[in-house]
């Protein structure tokens, strides 16, 4: 499978997710593309999360960085 090389694509990714999120919902047929494309994109996200945000807490890098 890829993998997310750099903050650059993880911020791309990021945002392709959201704009999957309203598009989709627990109605949503596993078979939607969609659907489907959000899945994958996330669970990229959550690899690369685990490698570079090792903190346990449920907590993305993107609001870590937020945080004055």
């Amino acid at each position: 499978m890829a993998k997310i090389e750099n903050e650059i694509e993880y911020d791309a990714i990021c945002q392709r997710i959201e704009e999957f999120l309203p598009m989709t919902d627990d109605d949503t047929p596993l078979t939607d593309p969609k659907l489907i494309e959000l899945r994958i994109l996330s669970e990229l996200v959550i690899e690369y999360e685990e490698e570079h945000c090792p903190m346990r807490a449920k907590i993305s890098c993107r609001t870590i960085k937020s945080i004055p």
